[in-house]
């Protein structure tokens, strides 16, 4: 059985080191979000979009494993709430070999010129996820990720004069 590899994108492919370009170039199957794979309009195998279908997507990657080279393009860190989770709730984890690169979380406060190993991560990405009622101690930032468009209900934090950090 062939492994899948789970590449993380970064933010960007100038995120990418020369050793996943490697990878990417030898895969039979690239998966990914179509903005994702839409980053390699030249490659040349066969192209498995992820949707909201995961299901099917599941099905048909586990079909494609045994006889190709699989690439599963993750946006930063597949492993943080991302691909990765539920690649590894349907892959035993030897089949399975993470590449990880820049979170969003790592980038945004990278771009806020803040120290984020104290800061509790919350993120809104999971449809799934009861709503939460947050309540941050006194003197801790919390950061909140968030989808571009938030699901009803859910409101982004203020951010001005709040120990959230909104991203």
């Amino acid at each position: 059985m062939n492994i899948i590899h789970v590449i993380g994108i970064g933010q960007g492919w100038q995120d990418l080191t020369f050793r996943h370009l490697q990878i990417i170039e030898k895969a039979d199957v690239l998966a990914g979000g179509r903005q994702q794979v839409a980053l390699f309009p030249e490659f040349k195998g066969e192209v498995l979009l992820i949707d909201r279908h995961i299901d099917t997507f599941i099905q048909q990657l586990k079909l494609r494993v045994p006889d190709n080279r699989v690439v599963v393009l993750g946006s930063g860190d597949p492993l943080f709430h991302g691909i990765g989770t539920t690649l590894l709730a349907h892959f035993d984890n030897s089949l399975l070999r993470f590449h990880p690169n820049v979170s969003s979380v790592s980038a945004a406060f990278a771009a806020i010129k803040e120290p984020w190993h104290d800061v509790q991560i919350i993120s809104l990405h999971n449809p799934k996820q009861p709503p939460f009622l947050c309540t941050s101690c006194p003197g801790q930032q919390s950061g909140v990720s968030d989808p571009p468009v938030c699901r009803p209900g859910v409101h982004r934090p203020p951010s001005h004069g709040s120990p959230f950090v909104s991203f």
